[in-house]
This record gives C-alpha cells, sequence and structure tokens, in this order.
C-alpha cells in the first residue's frame, strides 16, 4: 500500500478549509437510565426521536429538554375473526355455527354407523366361536 509522503494517509482531508459554512445543527441531549448525559448532533430541520441508544450503556435513552411528542398508535392487526364480523351479522354467524355442528354430527352418526357395521360380523363370529367350544 503506498503512502503520500508527508500525509497522515488518507484519514484527514486535504481541502483547505475555506470559505464555506457546515450546514446548521442542533445538538440534542438524551439521559440513560444509569444517569449518564450525552448529546447527538442533527440537522437544525431534522426531527429529533424521542430515544436512541446510550453509546456507554446500550440502554435506551431517554430526550432531556424536548417536549413529550405523541407516540402514534399503530392500528392493531386485523385478525381472521375480525373480518367475519364485517362481512356478517351475529344471526348469520350463529345460523353458520348450527348448520356447521349439524352436519357435523350427522357425519359422526354416519361414521360410527359404518364402523359398527364392519365390526359387528367379527364380534358374532367371535361369540359363536365361543359358544361352540363351551359346548
Amino acid at each position: 500500500m503506498s503512502k503520500l509522503v508527508g500525509s497522515r494517509g488518507y484519514g484527514i482531508s486535504l481541502e483547505t478549509f475555506g470559505d464555506y459554512e457546515q450546514a446548521p445543527r442542533q445538538e440534542v441531549f438524551y439521559t440513560c437510565p444509569k444517569g449518564h448525559r450525552f448529546e447527538v448532533p442533527f440537522a437544525a430541520d431534522a426531527e429529533c426521536p424521542p430515544t436512541w441508544e446510550c453509546r456507554l450503556h446500550g440502554t435506551e435513552s431517554e430526550i432531556v429538554d424536548g417536549s413529550e411528542q405523541k407516540q402514534v398508535r399503530a392500528k392493531p392487526p386485523r385478525t381472521h375473526w375480525d373480518m367475519l364480523r364485517e362481512r356478517r351479522t351475529d344471526d348469520e354467524l350463529k345460523q353458520t355455527l348450527l348448520d356447521v355442528l349439524v352436519e357435523r354430527r350427522r357425519w359422526t352418526r354416519a361414521a360410527a354407523a359404518q364402523t359398527l357395521k364392519i365390526t359387528e360380523p367379527a364380534y358374532r363370529r367371535k361369540a359363536q366361536l365361543r359358544a361352540k367350544s363351551v359346548r
């Protein structure tokens, strides 16, 4: 790596500091929960955040002399139930629930009857075999 002779590397600018003004800034002070107070520079027209991470402790620090900014409440996420209630009335939902329960009971009874049809002959055969062995 080559270095410029007589300079301190590329760490500093080689421009001369002439006739120009820096952008207007504001210094905002924050205090961390451990009592440490520090300042953060912002542009003059920037909106300062109400909290900032402390450089020493990594904790969330509160702004010191700024007015309390209102926290904007985000809308809670809509659930499936919320969207369903937007489309249906309570009476429609009750009727739908009853229809589903009736259909489920009908299905359960049919499944139980089918199970009995399958297993009933096996029980009869076992009973007949037991009866023959007892004689």
